[in-house]
């Protein structure tokens, strides 16, 4: 049997050698990685590549079909019949750049996460923005208000306006308090390109680190700056009463201020 650096190719009816049942997308994609990986690691000549993902296959008429596409000639490259494999499974599409219906199914299976759920958050959190991060991209293209706004319709009401308040109440602190910033996105992420426009990222980790310290661990957070002693400068609000007057005093506040930006001329 052929092995690279101690690589051994699987024989067909190893336990341990890819297997496709044909039906599923998740099936076919583990089993197309798995056979990559094997003729790459395993040294297996190019003109034998696709050959040896057949001889993994139990279904003959899968192996018919696959042998029949075009892109099995040896003139085709291996990636191009792979995708032609692919192809025959739209769902992989979904997979791969994203799809709005799995980010609204999601969303559907985790509805009225409260605060005191720290590890149900962190965990949802990790899946909301892997799936995000796809639909940021083509053909998709969801901007992160929409994404933010679904995401926070996920939380339980009083859950959701106390993230409202600690975002609006930490860029207030940002234009007041000097050295003081929001927290940023990651280098890989998008500028935010709408003014007042609130990265994910930040909405994510802002729920993870009120519901943290709800979760009674004696850690005492400034949202703004992380973690800080002896006392938090945003305390996690207690109700929703508590939620309602601090919105309606920061819109009242933001009302005033616009007035005065518009009387206000430069001299």
């Amino acid at each position: 049997m052929a092995s690279v650096a101690g690589f051994k190719i699987p024989s067909p009816w190893d336990r341990n050698s890819p297997h496709f049942d044909g039906k599923s997308a998740s099936s076919l994609k583990k089993f197309l990685r798995h056979c990559k990986t094997i003729v790459e690691d395993g040294g297996v000549k190019v003109d034998d590549q696709k050959s040896k993902f057949l001889e993994y296959l139990d279904d003959d008429d899968i192996r018919d079909q696959w042998e029949s596409f075009e892109s099995f000639k040896p003139a085709s490259s291996l990636e191009n019949w792979i995708d032609e494999i692919k192809s025959t499974f739209p769902e992989l599409q979904d997979d791969e750049v994203g799809s709005l219906s799995k980010l609204t199914r999601l969303i559907r299976e985790h509805k009225g996460m409260e605060r005191s759920e720290y590890g149900k958050i962190k965990r949802f959190n990790t899946a909301y923005l892997v799936e995000a991060k796809k639909l940021r991209q083509e053909p998709t293209v969801l901007p992160d208000n929409a994404l933010v706004e679904m995401y926070l319709e996920t939380l339980e009401s009083g859950f959701a306006q106390e993230v409202r308040v600690n975002m609006t109440q930490m860029k207030l602190l940002a234009t007041r308090l000097p050295g003081l910033t929001t927290p940023t996105p990651a280098p890989t992420v998008p500028k935010v390109k709408r003014r007042g426009e609130i990265p994910l990222e930040d909405v994510l980790n802002t729920a993870e680190t009120i519901a943290e310290h709800f979760g009674g661990t004696g850690l005492q957070v400034n949202l703004s700056t992380g973690p800080v002693q002896p006392v938090s400068v945003l305390p996690p609000v207690a109700d929703k009463t508590t939620v309602k007057r601090e919105v309606a005093a920061h819109l009242e506040e933001r009302s005033a201020s616009r007035k005065l930006l518009r009387r206000w001329k430069p001299t």
